[in-house]
């Protein structure tokens, strides 16, 4: 047998044993179709999910943006007063008392137990920085020159409404002596600061930190008036005490100097020379 007859044998018999192959199918259209939107229905869906989460009904529009409307007159009054009405809530202050608002405060306040006395909140606020600054003016001023640092501490300083008390303490009783004869001088403005002074010996506030031998003292003082300037707390030197002494030596001196002037000029012929009758003879 030639090779080429072997060659178409092992064909045929190749064809004869091999399967047939399968019929090729196609997808149904609808699912074509949906395979292609199906991407583009998922991506809407999260866009749409997103806006309702996130995106404000409203957006809230300012007035310095480009194009913005500009409010209505009545909106910006109402939002004017709100705001006043907040301001006014936070950080109004109450007025100054006049002078008989001040004297009937005394009157009703005045004989009472300091811790008794109530609170002014706006005048204790105020009035405690005035005493925190005067404890300071008279503490330099006690102490000026002396060679050691004075040792007199502010324990703690409260306010009432016609009343403050301060607390001090030292471990020398001569400084807080020094102290307080400064401090009761304390003047603004040329005029006393304090209606009312009074010192006594106290003892150590229950919550010290540790236990002390310090000497402590409380002095309790009352304002004659509710606008104090802080800024013209002095202590008045003893060189200031004697000129005003001098100068009004010197005004009660001069004043008689003058009412004897006026005396002579007015009446300068002794009244028995008035009384004279003139004699008729001409003696």
């Amino acid at each position: 047998m030639t090779p080429s007859a072997t060659e178409g044998a092992e064909q045929e018999t190749e064809a004869a044993g091999a399967a047939p192959s399968p019929p090729v199918t196609r997808a149904p259209r609808w699912m074509r179709v949906g395979q292609l939107l199906l991407p583009l229905v998922l991506c809407a869906g999260s866009m749409g999910v997103h806006w309702m989460l996130n995106v404000p009904d409203r957006i809230q529009e300012s007035p310095n943006d480009q194009g913005a409307k500009k409010p209505r007159a009545k909106d910006d009054k109402k939002s004017k007063g709100r705001d006043a009405r907040g301001k006014r809530g936070r950080n109004a202050r109450q007025p100054a008392r006049s002078a008989e608002e001040l004297e009937r405060d005394w009157e009703r306040y005045g004989g009472l137990p300091f811790e008794d006395e109530p609170i002014r909140s706006d005048w204790a606020r105020r009035h405690q920085a005035i005493v925190n600054r005067a404890v300071v003016v008279a503490r330099r001023d006690a102490f000026e020159g002396a060679p050691e640092r004075p040792q007199v501490v502010l324990v703690e300083a409260s306010c009432r409404t016609v009343r403050c008390r301060v607390l001090l303490r030292s471990p020398n009783p001569g400084e807080l002596d020094m102290f307080g004869n400064a401090f009761a001088k304390m003047e603004a403005e040329g005029e006393p600061v304090w209606r009312t002074f009074e010192v006594e010996v106290a003892k150590a506030p229950e919550d010290a930190p540790e236990p002390t031998s310090d000497h402590f003292v409380q002095i309790t003082i009352g304002f004659d008036d509710d606008e104090t300037n802080t800024r013209e707390l002095v202590i008045p030197s003893e060189d200031d005490d004697a000129n005003e002494d001098d100068d009004a030596n010197e005004d009660e001196e001069g004043g008689n100097e003058d009412d004897e002037g006026n005396v002579e000029d007015d009446d300068p012929e002794p009244e028995a020379s008035r009384n004279a009758k003139p004699d008729p003879n001409g003696a």
